[in-house]
């Protein structure tokens, strides 16, 4: 449910964000952003659904989440396409981060005392790290396939 909480959220703000800036800041934007990410114009045309989408799953390529909420308004993406591919994006990370967060909890509650190895030993704890180190992977691997 957090998760969920957590991606609906996430991308309603995003939708906001990328309206604001499309009504009124789409002149700056092209301006400041158009060479910064011109190698992105020619895969975004091909299919801007499936290439903002593992733009958002691999992390923008180390961009800022505000940032990734912006370079949409270069190549002109419909909202329907710019929610979608946002809300599938930005999943994996958010169910790390809620599920770290949820063990984080059930830990504290756990134990009187804390120790980081009664922590680390935490399955609650150590699976959302081992998912976010195969995230983290997973990233570079389709960083290195799409955006050569």
């Amino acid at each position: 449910l957090g998760t969920f909480l957590v991606v609906f959220g996430n991308t309603i703000g995003a939708v906001f964000i990328y309206l604001l800036a499309r009504s009124f800041f789409k002149e700056v934007i092209e301006k400041k952003f158009s060479n910064k990410f011109s190698k992105f114009i020619i895969f975004f045309n091909k299919n801007d659904l499936l290439y903002y989408t593992f733009f958002r799953l691999i992390g923008g390529g180390g961009t800022p989440f505000a940032i990734q909420n912006l370079v949409p308004v270069i190549f002109n993406m419909t909202i329907k396409k710019y929610f979608i591919a946002t809300f599938i994006g930005v999943i994996p990370t958010t169910f790390i981060t809620v599920a770290l967060g949820s063990g984080i909890a059930i830990v504290i509650g756990e134990y009187e005392e804390l120790s980081l190895l009664s922590v680390i030993s935490s399955p609650e704890i150590y699976l959302p790290l081992i998912g976010f180190f195969v995230l983290i992977v997973c990233v570079f691997i389709l960083k290195r396939i799409l955006f050569k």
